[in-house]
């Protein structure tokens, strides 16, 4: 999601749509948009001969009237359903509504109400109120997206660290499993090679050859059974906050502020001159020279000292983060003074200048470089928050690699290598009982071959054999006549798989599978294997299929695809003309469950 840059130029047009939907402002979009009226209003009421009590008074009941009259507008038109062309009218006719209300208690307020000082003030003070309201719509929609991203990445971080507990877990599990099976399977075959002694008799034989049955029948196929089958989940542990606290964020947004566009001259012009050109529009012939140049120029020179601090902002960030913030707010409070200055000297000219041209720029400026830099704050800590969940996806992955990795071993030698072992010394003590008690003589080379037997069935945790790229092209080799394959495997990528057992497991058989599918459902006749190093602790796999079936395969779906997902950290498919690519990234060498990354400090 593109980051949002405060209330720079670019965003003016999607700012008015934004307030022509009609969205129910927030309290800090209230207190901006009102804020800012309550203030030109005060300057209204005590240039027509209010007190200063009275003054206050009008200006804040106008502003709870306006701002009761928006909430109760805006949620009433969020419940009426309308085509999109309808609702920026409703919404506009709204905000004129609220102009014309705003207007009529500024004038009932006033010592001498009169329908002419109501038209004279209407159009500034309608015009004025679309101003602030789009200004509390782009804070509004600005907050919102931040939320909405926070919430996304906070779900994602906490599921993703759910499970990576769940799986770390069962990973722990598993490793005490792994050893119980191993421990208990040469336990019993060490007892039956205890019985192989030299005066061994019949009745002994039958006993051995029982119980290796036993073990191949009841122990060593349920439990190869068992491990290939998904491991039990465990209960989650807490997880701690993706994000910095409230006050951290603050300090980060302030320090951020003098480098995050905080000044933006002509944003400012741009917002101030629609209630400029409606109070000039509404003078008097005979007074709007005089207005329209002392408001040009006070306009002028409130954006022109913009601008300049523009230009100078580099500097900001070469200096000291306090002495940067107090630059940047030194120059709001002396934009604000030199516009009361010049407000007060207009006035001594009897003059009514709009307070839009001397004190809107900086308080705009204000308002937003506050929000550039909070837009900054929160695309420092998306960033961060991204890293973070990126890192504990590949932990993830890496975990449940190991899992499937270790079981699968275990579960394959069982399977294969033990029980084969213990079914050919059962075969062979057979021969050598039928053989004894036809001859009464014990065939020592035959015992000696149970015993080598034996021997191999208990080595049963024993590793693949060969390196990553041996056992890779055994892989593609296996399809020598029915597709052609080549495999490309870069000098990093064989170095963190030989580095690391469970990767290449877990790369062996993704591209067993891959290969498979692409042999067995897309008719492809020819592929790429494709191993690179993308990270030190990341391998990318691409493999290319040509020659297929067009139609697509369905992704993601079969025992195969869930292998895939569960040992990479992201994978995907996509069409390059008539070929399918299946691309993935494979996590190899982190640690599993030792690490929390934090969020860097935004």
């Amino acid at each position: 999601m593109p980051a949002d840059d405060g209330f720079g130029v670019d965003r003016l047009a999607p700012t008015i749509r934004t307030a022509l939907q009609g969205k129910p402002p927030s309290a800090i979009g209230l207190v901006v948009a009102l804020g800012g009226m309550a203030v030109s209003d005060l300057a209204f009421n005590l240039r027509h001969s209010l007190d200063v009590v009275g003054a206050v008074t009008v200006a804040l009941a106008t502003q709870v009237v306006v701002g009761v009259l928006l909430v109760a507008a805006t949620r009433s038109l969020r419940r009426v359903r309308v085509g999109p062309g309808v609702r920026p009218v409703l919404v506009a006719a709204v905000f004129i509504a609220l102009g014309v209300v705003r207007t009529s208690m500024l004038v009932l307020g006033n010592p001498h109400p009169s329908w002419a000082l109501w038209l004279q003030q209407l159009l500034p003070r309608a015009v004025g109120a679309g101003v602030w309201f789009a200004v509390s719509a782009v804070l509004v929609e600005s907050m919102q997206r931040a939320g909405e991203q926070r919430m996304r990445l906070e779900t994602a971080y906490r599921q993703l660290l759910v499970t990576r507990t769940d799986t770390a877990a069962a990973l722990a599990r598993t490793e005490a499993e792994l050893a119980e099976v191993t421990a208990a399977t040469r336990a019993a075959i060490s007892e039956i090679r205890r019985r192989l002694h030299a005066g061994i008799t019949v009745a002994e034989l039958d006993e051995c050859i029982e119980r290796v049955e036993r073990l191949v029948d009841r122990e060593v196929r349920p439990s190869s059974h068992q491990l290939a089958q998904a491991p039990i989940e465990v209960p989650s542990a807490p997880v701690p906050s993706l994000w910095p606290t409230t006050a951290v964020r603050i300090g980060a947004m302030v320090r951020r502020w003098p480098t995050a566009r905080p000044f933006q001259p002509v944003a400012a012009a741009l917002a101030a001159l629609p209630t400029i050109l409606a109070q000039i529009a509404v003078t008097p012939p005979d007074l709007r020279g005089p207005l329209a140049g002392h408001s040009f120029v006070g306009l002028a020179v409130q954006v022109g000292a913009l601008a300049v601090a523009a230009l100078l902002s580099p500097l900001l960030k070469r200096m000291p983060w306090r002495v940067a913030v107090a630059c940047t707010f030194a120059t709001y409070a002396g934009l604000y003074a030199l516009g009361i200055a010049m407000l007060v000297r207009d006035a001594n000219l009897h003059i009514e200048v709009p307070l839009t041209a001397h004190i809107f720029p900086s308080v705009f400026a204000l308002i937003a470089g506050g929000a550039s830099a909070a837009a900054a704050q929160h695309r420092a800590e998306s960033a961060a928050a991204t890293r973070v969940v990126a890192l504990i996806g590949r932990s993830l992955s890496r975990t449940r690699q190991q899992l499937w990795a270790r079981r699968h071993r275990l579960a394959l030698a069982l399977h294969g290598r033990v029980q084969a072992n213990l079914t050919a010394a059962g075969l062979l003590l057979g021969r050598v009982r039928d053989e004894f008690v036809l001859t009464g003589k014990m065939d020592l080379q035959l015992i000696r071959r149970v015993r080598e037997a034996m021997q191999l069935a208990w080595q049963v945790d024993s590793r693949n054999p060969g390196s990553a790229r041996d056992r890779l092209l055994r892989v593609t080799g296996v399809w020598s006549g029915i597709m052609e394959v080549s495999l490309e495997l870069s000098d990093r990528a064989e170095q963190s798989l030989d580095a690391d057992e469970d990767s290449a497991d877990a790369c062996v058989e993704v591209v067993r599978e891959v290969l498979l599918n692409g042999a067995r459902h897309g008719g492809a006749t020819s592929a790429e294997v494709s191993i690179r190093s993308a990270d030190p602790d990341l391998v990318r796999v691409r493999v290319r299929e040509s020659g297929g079936r067009p139609a697509d395969r369905r992704s993601g779906t079969g025992l195969g695809g869930t292998m895939i997902g569960a040992v990479s950290s992201h994978w995907w498919v996509h069409r390059d003309g008539t070929d399918r690519v299946t691309s993935l990234l494979l996590p190899t060498g982190l640690a599993t469950g030792t690490f929390l990354p934090e969020p860097a400090e935004a």
